[in-house]
Formats: C-alpha cells, sequence, structure tokens
C-alpha cells in the first residue's frame, strides 16, 4: 500500500510517501532521509523502498524543506531546519496505524546522513540508524550557493 501525505513543519508542509507491506499487522518503519539537493523521488529511494515492503518493513521517502513538492526555499535550509523537519515526519510515522511506533529506523545519504546521525544521538526513540556517504564535519561556507544554487541570503560570517 502507498500513501502520499502532508505534514507541516513550522511554516511549511512536507510532502512524504509512506510504503507499507501488503498485510495485516503493524511493521517497523524506515524513513529514508534524502541529500541536499535531493527528493523522495530519488531512484535509489524508490528502489529501496519497495525492498523493504517485500521484506516486512514499511518505508517513509519524503522531502525536506525546499525540495521536491515540500514547501519553503532550499536556499534557507539549515541543519536546524532538517531537524525540526525530520521530527515532524518521525512523529507521522509513528502515529501511523500500521507503523510499530517502538521499531523507527532512519537511512540517511550525505546531508540526509549528517541530520540522521544528529536525530538518532537525540532521539532515544530512533532504533537504527544507517549513513551513506555522509560528511563527517560540516562547514560554513564562505559563498551565497548551496551545491551550486544561488542564494537569496546575505552570506554571515562569525567572529
Amino acid at each position: 500500500m502507498i500513501e502520499s501525505f502532508r505534514v507541516q513543519s513550522g511554516e511549511y508542509a512536507l510532502s512524504g510517501i509512506l510504503a507499507i507491506p501488503d498485510m495485516a499487522g503493524k511493521f517497523p518503519c524506515v524513513a529514508l532521509s534524502h541529500g541536499l539537493v535531493s527528493s523522495k523521488e530519488s531512484s535509489k529511494y524508490v528502489y529501496l523502498a519497495e525492498r523493504l515492503c517485500a521484506a516486512g518493513i514499511a518505508a517513509c521517502r519524503f522531502d525536506y524543506h525546499g525540495c521536491g513538492e515540500s514547501e519553503g526555499n532550499i536556499s534557507e535550509t539549515t541543519l536546524t531546519i532538517r531537524i525540526h523537519n525530520l521530527d515532524s515526519i518521525l512523529n507521522h510515522i509513528r502515529g501511523h496505524a500500521s507503523v510499530d511506533g517502538t521499531r523507527i529506523a532512519i537511512l540517511g545519504s550525505s546531508f540526509g546522513g549528517s541530520t540522521a546521525l544528529v536525530e538518532a544521538a537525540r532521539n532515544t526513540r530512533i532504533r537504527c540508524v544507517a549513513l551513506w556517504a555522509t560528511p563527517y564535519m560540516l562547514d560554513e561556507k564562505q559563498d551565497d550557493t548551496i551545491s551550486g544554487i544561488e542564494s537569496d541570503l546575505q552570506s554571515t560570517t562569525t567572529s
């Protein structure tokens, strides 16, 4: 079963898809946390969601703030915003009738892995985290771009 949804995260709505195995019961669920300029429609996440469902595990693909079908502007993206987004998605997953809220995992890739790692460190309800190509250090950039996308924001520096 595939279920599209929208959930509020602050002032913006996030778009997601929950894939649930086609059988009765409550299932563990993996939230798929995409990279900086990716989306829930990434072929690796679509494929992974299909494989997880075939193995009896629900999967949640979603778009972070400013990505895919979610509201917001990617030029405003910060780790803090992404953590709030992930919290909103995880709360939605936990409240779903077909999901076992005590068995939630996050799989994160690239900047989505950084977000997953911070979330798993601060949220004791996360049972497992898997990381792909995750930066170990996040530095402030000195220009007004995010992966080559021009930012509307002024660059700030700290003293």
